[in-house]
């Protein structure tokens, strides 16, 4: 059953809409039955829902399976667009990709989970486990470490309470106390760090940014698999320029 089921104050016809949307985005691209099955509701209210979005371009059909369609980019454009943080750290997430090397990613924290934003240097084909707009446990990885260590402990205690501490991978942290201690950990170096916890052979290094204006809190990170090395080399090498640009985006932030 979709998230929204049952919720009170809706319409119905539009919680199922959401729905159906919704499980295109989690599937990739499914067929009405599959989709039926899923979200527990009948194939012809699904059918009737799919070519209503078809028709305006919000999915596509190909050999019976239906997708998100191409208009979902204009919408999506213009919410990021409408951030300042995600509209700025644009040009930093390149420069620091370009300068690197390394894959380059930027994030947001957003109902208590991370939202990834951008990507550049995707040489490690992550394109299926990471997608813009895709979201995540902010337990998992160096960045959603660098985004919890910004806020107070009784928003992470919170955040916690509401989405778990469940494991990605065998290395994940699944424990409160370990979890906190790590934080403190991060508040001290300015950045964080994972290995293998969002993703096996993984490593990352993070830097957290928030805009000072609309307190929007995100983080700009590296990722690197560990054949080629650590996170405390990955930290050597360019700790110091995830922290020079995170600084520098706050600073351009305060003063637009």
């Amino acid at each position: 059953m979709s998230k929204h089921s049952g919720t009170a104050g809706t319409i119905g016809s539009d919680v199922t809409l959401m729905s159906v949307l919704e499980g295109l985005y989690e599937l990739e691209e499914a067929g009405v039955t599959e989709l039926s099955d899923r979200l527990d509701v009948s194939k012809g209210t699904v059918h009737k829902h799919l070519k209503t979005l078809e028709r305006e371009g919000y999915v596509e059909r190909s050999d019976g399976e239906y997708s998100l369609g191409l208009a979902f980019f204009r919408l999506g454009g213009q919410v990021r667009n409408r951030n300042r943080l995600c509209f700025m750290a644009k040009e930093r997430v390149e420069t620091v990709a370009t300068e690197t090397t390394e894959m380059t990613k930027f994030a947001i924290e957003h109902g208590g989970v991370g939202v990834w934003i951008y990507f550049y240097n995707d040489h490690y084909e992550m394109r299926r486990e990471l997608h813009v707009g895709g979201e995540f446990k902010l337990h998992q990885n160096a960045t959603g470490k660098a985004i919890l260590a910004e806020l107070p402990d009784e928003r992470v205690h919170e955040i916690l309470d509401e989405e778990g501490l469940a494991a990605r991978t065998e290395r994940t942290v699944t424990d409160r106390a370990e979890l906190f201690a790590q934080l403190a950990e991060v508040r001290e170096a300015g950045l964080a760090r994972s290995a293998g916890e969002f993703r096996e052979g993984g490593i990352s290094v993070a830097a957290p940014v928030r805009d000072p204006g609309s307190g929007t809190l995100g983080a700009i990170s590296l990722a690197s698999p560990s054949a080629k090395t650590g996170p405390e080399e990955l930290s050597e090498a360019h700790g110091e320029l995830l922290l020079d640009t995170a600084r520098r985006l706050e600073l351009q932030l305060r003063y637009v």
